[in-house]
């Protein structure tokens, strides 16, 4: 039953990955690249590192718990089954982060992991229950309402994190969870819209283009504002420091959006996203590359406007 459901598992990533325009064998290499690259790094620039990387783990566990997902497994396997196919995804989803924690040494976050692996089998929220989260946007834009809700537990860990390593002056850890927010409020865009929706706005494609970046700069605000201002009081020498790297924030989020509409209704490719990634990596290429996206993103809103 776990091999079937396994094998399942795996075409279904298969085609994910084909669909984003990568072969699979190039997505599984390109993964590990980055995840690999995203693990030394963290142990390398950041303090608390080990814990920082657990939180990540039970945020893969978080999504596995979603309840409409259990809900429909529930229907498919039924008891021990069930359990069992939980365990299994759990344990298969953590244990990259278990063997690079091993090979860190870092023996607590390996102890860690693995507890959240077992407990996370066995939570789940009745839907009868789930309440509707409230926001503190408005339903413009969409992205913010449908994201925030999606992603608040781990948001809250973030302010956590961020007021801790404020409290003990860990500016560098402080810092990176402002650049996670961000992350967040980048991912917020991948929610594709239907094309009717941006065909009712009564603006022209640089009206609409500006509204979407206006509004996203107004809510990251708000996301970031608490980890924000508590650092501007204990690092006031270094409050340029913090303004560029808000900067580069609401840089990459208007990218973000620019970029989705280049290629509007169809979603971004695996292009698009080496750019992305290009750009974090050489952040000067964005100042660069983002008045060629603009004109694009301008072009093709023209056909739907």
């Amino acid at each position: 039953m776990l091999l079937e459901y396994a094998k399942l598992q795996f075409r279904i990533i298969n085609r994910a990955i084909d669909a984003f325009g990568l072969p699979p064998s190039w997505g599984y290499v390109l993964g590990l690249g980055l995840f690999v690259a995203f693990s030394g790094g963290l142990f390398a620039k950041v303090a608390y590192a080990e814990f920082v990387y657990v939180a990540v783990a039970c945020l893969w566990i978080a999504r596995l718990s979603e309840i409409k997902r259990n809900d429909f497994l529930q229907t498919c396997f039924v008891g021990k089954a069930y359990r069992r196919v939980r365990l299994f995804e759990n344990a298969i989803a953590v244990s990259p982060f278990a063997l690079f924690l091993l090979v860190q040494g870092a023996w607590i976050g390996f102890v860690l992991v693995w507890v959240a692996c077992v407990v996370g089998a066995f939570y789940r929220v009745r839907a009868g229950k789930q309440a509707i989260i409230p926001t503190p946007f408005g339903r413009v834009p969409f992205e913010f309402v449908i994201g925030f809700r999606g992603t608040f537990l781990f948001l809250f860990l973030l302010y956590g994190v961020g007021w801790t390593a404020t409290a003990v002056g860990n500016g560098e850890l402080a810092v990176l969870t402002i650049l996670l927010i961000f992350y967040l409020c980048l991912n917020y865009y991948n929610l594709l819209e239907s094309d009717y929706w941006v065909w009712s706005h009564n603006l022209t494609p640089r009206q609409f283009l500006h509204q979407k970046i206006r509004q996203a700069f107004l809510q990251s605000t708000c996301l970031v504002l608490p980890v924000c201002l508590p650092m501007l009081v204990v690092f006031f020498d270094y409050a340029g420091v913090i303004a560029l790297f808000l900067v580069l924030g609401y840089a990459f989020l208007a990218f973000a959006i620019i970029q989705k509409y280049t290629v509007f209704p169809e979603m971004v490719n695996v292009g698009h996203a080496l750019l992305m990634v290009i750009c974090i990596m050489f952040f000067p290429i964005l100042f660069i590359v983002l008045p060629t996206l603009y004109a694009r993103a301008l072009k093709n809103l023209a056909h739907i406007l």
